[in-house]
């Protein structure tokens, strides 16, 4: 039961690690309309990747019944994955002092674009290994069987005249 929590946690923050630019890109769409920043929350987490959904639209909800916006965004930043907090603090920096969020937003969304370019790099390096038990189990079987034993059936055949 522990491994499969453990895989299914993996799994999920996979999920939002991958969802993660396409979320900074509407935040940054967001912030380009002028939009302070629960706003930009308001907005976004209706049009959000589903794998971090949720948690935002928990901030809103909270926010809406009179919670602190920097308090809930600091609790929700582990549940937006490995940049969760480097997000959240963004976001927290720009609505308590006035901090520009768009360059902090950038710097944010270019680690996250490089780190999907690297996952995906990954997953590209392990394709000929993945397709290889395809290969040995139904592809050679197959020329064996339809190339190998007619020339072989053919060969001892001739021998035997």
């Amino acid at each position: 039961r522990v491994v499969v929590v453990r895989a299914q946690r993996r799994r999920r923050l996979a999920e939002v690690d991958q969802a993660m630019p396409d979320l900074l890109d509407l935040f940054r769409i967001a912030v380009a309309a002028g939009h302070p920043v629960h706003r930009c929350l308001d907005e976004v987490s209706g049009r959000a990747p589903a794998a971090v959904q949720p948690p935002l639209r928990r901030v809103v909800e909270r926010v809406g019944r009179g919670a602190p916006l920097a308090a809930e965004l600091v609790a929700v930043a582990g549940a937006l994955g490995t940049l969760g907090p480097a997000l959240t603090d963004a976001l927290v920096a720009a609505s308590v002092t006035g901090a520009p969020l768009g360059p902090a937003l950038d710097r944010v969304a270019a680690t996250a674009r490089d780190r999907r370019r690297r996952s995906a790099e990954v997953a590209a390096r392990r394709l000929p290994v993945t397709l290889l038990f395809p290969l040995v189990c139904c592809v050679l079987p197959a020329f064996v069987l339809l190339a190998v034993v007619p020339l072989l059936a053919g060969s001892l055949g001739s021998l035997g005249r």
